[in-house]
């Protein structure tokens, strides 16, 4: 009886001690700690029992020969007695030294860094299975391969910027729908293998064939043996960050307002005859009047060569959907003659290698005088504006779509307005030579697949994306041509 009872304090002893072991902040960056440079990742911090922090993120991209240029984000991390979870997006631009710190006050409670050697711009392949290990000898040698926590996949699209697919074979408990069509929407190849238990049945939803379009992703269903994973993962193989840096630079650059050259002429020419008679007169009075003259024509000069109130333009937008949900990214330009810090209300990331200070919500930096700065928004997830049904274009956005270009049948002579349909063909081509799609589409074709659809919208460019494509292990598309 003795030694039972000491079995049973001893048990409970340790369990008291583990429990009490167990890290009050625990930091995650990414998927099972991988993540990807270049590339929009999740931020998870985990606080128990611990009171409001902050949590900073310390990044380095500069060079040896640019020398440090700092990348900070900072964030208010809300705690309490029991367990709280901090979620966020973060922009990881290629780095030298990447460190995080979260504090209470002056306290540090964690902190970390990453090991330059580890950082990569490979996109990662997610896993969601109890044995992982029986799936990784399907992806190359030089594929990123991690197996997540399903009940953890967050629901923002940004999150799986640096995702490639993700496999669900059935074994674990199901992803949230939310969570699978944000991946999707961004680009992901979702892999569901088949047969799935009944808990998958919502999941499901979303794949009603084989092979479904959403978004600028795939949802494929398939069984282990008919497995063609190069195949699959080649579906989204397009370049975000080559379309976005297409897109700027087809953005305009501000110009400045010039003053006009011939009140320049005349005021430099008063002021030359007016300094040469006074100072030729020799006398105290004649010297103080020509520095009077100069003051006041300076002061002037300042009052109508004086800097632009800088100011923020949203230039470019580009919505890339297929199915009924997109992707969307803002360019924003920032251009004034002065230099100073400047706050932005968005939440985004530079094109240039620029130093700056980020949180949830703003962007803070210094612009040098006469310089530009280029913004893209954080992806986010939105309703697809032009969506194709039933080989037609369907124009479900608020506004009229026009310019309309469509790979394999070329410019269309309609403008699409709301709830209104578009068969596209060859003979709404313009045959005139003097005609052609315009430049911007001509940058961003080749990213695409043919089929797709290209359009704008005041400033908006509108991507719809085919809805099918030849995949070998979908019987529904063999011998069949790719639809839109």
């Amino acid at each position: 009886m003795v030694p039972r009872l000491f079995t049973i304090l001893l048990g409970a002893l340790l369990c008291n001690f583990s429990f009490a072991q167990r890290a009050p902040v625990e930091f995650e960056l990414g998927f099972s700690g991988q993540f990807a440079s270049n590339r929009w990742n999740p931020v998870r911090v985990t606080l128990r029992g611990v009171s409001e922090a902050e949590l900073e993120i310390h990044i380095d991209q500069g060079s040896l020969i640019a020398g440090e240029v700092p990348v900070i984000y900072r964030a208010q991390l809300p705690g309490g007695g029991g367990l709280s979870v901090f979620e966020d997006d973060v922009y990881i631009p290629p780095w030298r030294q990447l460190s995080w710190l979260i504090r209470s006050g002056r306290t540090t409670l964690a902190s970390g860094s990453f090991n330059p050697q580890d950082r990569s711009t490979v996109p990662i392949d997610l896993i969601l299975s109890v044995n992982p290990g029986r799936w990784r000898p399907l992806y190359e040698a030089f594929a990123r391969v991690v197996d997540a926590n399903p009940s953890q996949l967050p629901q923002r699209a940004a999150s799986y910027n640096g995702i490639r697919s993700i496999m669900i074979d059935g074994t674990t408990s199901p992803p949230r729908l939310e969570a699978i069509a944000a991946a999707a929407a961004s680009g992901v190849t979702v892999i569901l293998i088949t047969p799935l238990p009944n808990v998958y049945d919502d999941l499901l939803l979303l794949a009603p064939s084989p092979l479904n379009r959403l978004g600028s992703g795939w949802i494929v269903i398939t069984e282990e043996e008919a497995i063609q994973l190069p195949t699959l993962l080649s579906l989204t193989a397009n370049n975000q960050t080559q379309i976005l840096t297409s897109l700027e630079t087809a953005m305009g650059r501000p110009t400045q307002h010039n003053s006009p050259r011939l009140f320049l002429l005349l005021g430099f020419t008063v002021y030359s005859l007016s300094s040469l008679f006074l100072l030729r007169t020799g006398t105290p009075v004649a010297i103080l009047s020509a520095f009077a003259l100069g003051t006041i024509l300076c002061m002037g000069g300042w009052v109508i060569l004086r800097a632009e109130i800088p100011r923020l333009d949203t230039s470019l937008s580009l919505t890339v959907g297929g199915g009924e949900l997109a992707s969307h990214y803002t360019l924003h330009s920032l251009f004034n003659l002065r230099g100073a810090d400047h706050e932005v209300t968005l939440v985004g990331r530079f094109i240039e290698n620029r130093p700056y200070s980020v949180t949830p919500a703003s962007i803070t930096f210094s612009l040098d005088r006469g310089d530009r700065a280029t913004l893209i928004s954080k992806p986010m997830l939105t309703e697809a504006p032009l969506i194709w049904k039933n080989n037609a274009l369907f124009n479900a956005g608020p506004g009229p779509i026009s310019t309309i270009y469509v790979t394999g049948f070329g410019m269309q002579d309609q403008t699409l307005v709301p709830e209104t349909y578009l068969t596209p063909s060859r003979e709404r081509f313009y045959n005139t030579p003097s005609i052609s799609p315009p430049e911007l589409y001509l940058d961003l074709i080749s990213y695409f697949p043919t089929g797709t659809a290209f359009g704008l919208s005041g400033q908006k460019v509108i991507i719809a994306l085919p809805v099918a494509a030849d995949y070998p292990g979908d019987k529904s598309q063999r011998d069949q041509k790719p639809k839109t």
